[in-house]
């Protein structure tokens, strides 16, 4: 407590007593504020936080002193650090309650799978087809109770849609059935009509010469001409009957077919409505099914042409590829780059096939659209209209192209997700960038295996820095190490060059970006890319843009890390009391010179950082001693806490009481 705060709770005593009377009464709220505070203080000092609401403000820096508070509100599910406490970078401070964050989301995603659900059902019904081709996602996911109850629910309406209209379909068939065996049986007794009245005209013709010969009664000819009238006008009733059935009959066809057009005017609105119910689904980033297995099987053409040709146009790119197969299925969704003011909008597409070894793609087009809107946080906006990811038959890894990359099968969606991450990586080193993989592959494969080791461990938690850290120190330990600068053709072996112009670079940077401190560090590494952009940059351009920046000569980084194959080995050789102080001897085994970064942890865990420049070194000494008070008790002294250096022992880097 600071000495105003003492003298707002403790004035000091006035020239002027207050009188006998009130002194009571003053002790007495004197006694009643100082148990409030007493008392409050030390329920709020021992008492544990089950939750608290925060609301909008800033990350406030005050020296050593962290004030951290979510920026937007929300409820603090749990708080992992005291005030005082000392934090690192990536450390967790704080964990928000996500509970109605879920909610919501389950809500939304419930929605986007009731009308994906929907339109597979409206699709068949427009198709007129036996069963439902629900979408592969919604397949995979059945076990889950609310897609099982969609699909079943969806499936249920189909079946009695379909009943229902088929059962009025069959009964309008069954009428006209009825009308064709009437038709029958008219046409039969008018083919009997036809014959009486034949005879008759030949009794009639037979007798005409008898009756002008009077040999036959009148009445007998009278009778037979009476009957041949009737008989015609029988036939004719006949006629007009049949006349009456067919027309009855293309009334109920044309009663099937507007049946049949109603049913398919009403599918055709509900399909709108569920697009549009969609495309305002898509406004919040969802992937979309574009081609799913049912279109797939289904072959077509975009013109009557035997053979068509496509044409493909691109500018400001340096190669090209293109890929196609009759058995991807095609997801699709965006991205959203650049600052608020002047977002763009990149089309995000997603094929692959739907093969067991290649389950984790499903969520391709998600990983694509994640990729490529980190990666435009942290350097600079994508800058092509479109980014494709391809499942191709590749034994391993990926091959990147402007704006499409065709990478291997994967059923581990983690590895899927960081690959994507790699290879999306490429659009900025080397397509905008135009380094050269060949003479300087660091240049381009170590800048990406960086970028993309800070973003799966941003998105996905997963510290690919530090695997791929001891793929490089292995190789170091085993004396198979050569120096970066060299030409990708003369590393010894694949494993070698993966483990040094790969992963040791993306190791240098993280120690650089520990040296210089974040800020700088980004500055220079956007600088970098925006001077280089659509040229061919050297490795000095590159150390040259850094010095600038960072004002700051780096020289004795670059021949460190990438002319010679110097390790690391920073060690605490000692620590000994010496009067009031501790002393701690540092000594640099290693020929690569780097700061020591100490962190020292006290009794009560206090901690304190001291660093030992690089110039120590540089000078040419090799130990180096660290005085600090002896009090209170240190309990932990180590080198290099955030594990930023590639230190090739870290085993002799901590010292613990």
């Amino acid at each position: 407590m600071d000495e105003a705060a003492r003298g707002a709770i403790c004035p000091q005593q006035q020239a002027h007593q207050p009188p006998v009377a009130a002194a009571g009464y003053i002790i007495g709220g004197i006694a009643v504020i100082l148990f409030l505070f007493g008392g409050v203080g030390v329920w709020a000092a021992h008492t544990k936080i089950a939750g608290a609401v925060i609301a909008p403000a800033t990350v406030v820096v005050d020296s050593n002193v962290k004030k951290i508070q979510h920026p937007s509100g929300g409820i603090v599910n749990a708080i992992h650090v005291r005030n005082g406490d000392r934090v690192h970078a990536g450390e967790t401070l704080i964990m928000l309650d996500d509970t109605q964050t879920r909610a919501n989301l389950q809500i939304i995603t419930n929605q986007i799978d009731e009308v994906a659900a929907r339109l597979a059902r409206l699709a068949a019904e427009q198709a007129n087809e036996r069963v439902i081709t629900f979408p592969p996602d919604l397949l995979t996911r059945a076990k889950a109770p609310s897609i099982r109850q969609t699909l079943d629910s969806e499936t249920a309406l189909f079946t009695s849609r379909k009943l229902s209209l088929t059962s009025q379909e069959r009964q309008l068939r069954e009428r006209i059935l009825q009308l064709e065996n009437e038709i029958h049986g008219l046409d039969a007794q008018r083919v009997a009509k036809s014959t009486e009245i034949d005879l008759i005209g030949r009794e009639l013709t037979s007798l005409s010469e008898l009756e002008r010969q009077r040999l036959v009664p009148a009445s007998k000819m009278l009778a037979l001409r009476r009957e041949a009238a009737r008989l015609k006008g029988e036939h004719g009733q006949i006629e007009a009957g049949i006349a009456q059935a067919k027309g009855r009959i293309a009334e109920v066809e044309t009663a099937i077919l507007q049946r049949t057009q109603d049913f398919q005017k009403e599918v055709a609105t509900e399909i709108r409505e569920a697009q549009a119910r969609l495309a305002e689904a898509l406004r919040s980033d969802k992937v979309v099914a574009v081609v799913t297995e049912k279109d797939r099987e289904q072959a077509f053409r975009l013109s009557g042409n035997a053979v068509n040709t496509w044409h493909y146009r691109a500018t400001n790119i340096r190669d090209f590829a293109w890929a196609s197969s009759n058995r991807y299925l095609w997801d699709a969704t965006r991205a959203l780059v650049g600052p608020s003011e002047k977002q763009k909008v990149v089309a995000i597409h997603n094929f692959y096939r739907a093969i067991p070894e290649a389950s984790a793609w499903v969520h391709g087009a998600r990983y694509n659209r994640m990729a490529t809107e980190f990666l435009s946080r942290f350097l600079w906006p994508y800058s092509y209209p479109q980014m494709t990811s391809v499942e191709g038959i590749l034994d391993g890894g990926g091959m990147e192209y402007p704006m499409i990359t065709v990478i291997q099968s994967y059923k581990d969606t983690l590895r899927l997700a960081g690959n994507l991450m790699h290879e999306i990586g490429h659009m900025w080193f080397p397509m905008n960038v135009g380094s050269d993989e060949n003479r300087y592959p660091w240049q381009d494969e170590g800048l990406t295996q960086f970028n993309s080791a800070v973003g799966v461990r941003e998105l996905f938690g997963h510290d690919r820095g530090v695997s791929g850290r001891e793929t490089y120190l292995y190789t170091a330990r085993r004396g198979r190490e050569v120096e970066l600068m060299r030409h990708g053709n003369f590393f010894p072996a694949q494993d070698v060059y993966y483990a040094l112009p790969y992963n040791k670079t993306s190791n240098i940077l993280f120690a650089l970006r520990a040296v210089l401190g974040e800020e700088v560090f980004m500055r220079a590494y956007r600088e970098y890319g925006q001077r280089w952009r659509n040229k061919h940059p050297q490795p000095h351009d590159f150390f040259n843009t850094f010095n600038e920046v960072a004002g700051r000569d780096l020289s004795w980084f670059w021949r460190t890390w990438f002319y010679e194959t110097w390790t690391l080995d920073q060690a605490i050789a000692s620590v000994q009391t010496v009067g009031d102080s501790v002393e701690i001897l540092v000594e640099d085994r290693g020929l690569a010179p780097m700061p020591v970064q100490l962190m020292i942890t006290r009794e009560g865990g206090q901690t304190e950082s001291r660093e030992i420049p690089v110039e120590t070194w540089l000078a040419g000494a090799q130990r180096h001693t660290v005085r600090v008070s002896k009090t209170p008790a240190l309990t932990r002294i180590e080198i290099d806490a955030e594990n930023n250096f590639p230190d090739i022992d870290r085993t002799n880097q901590v010292w613990q009481k």
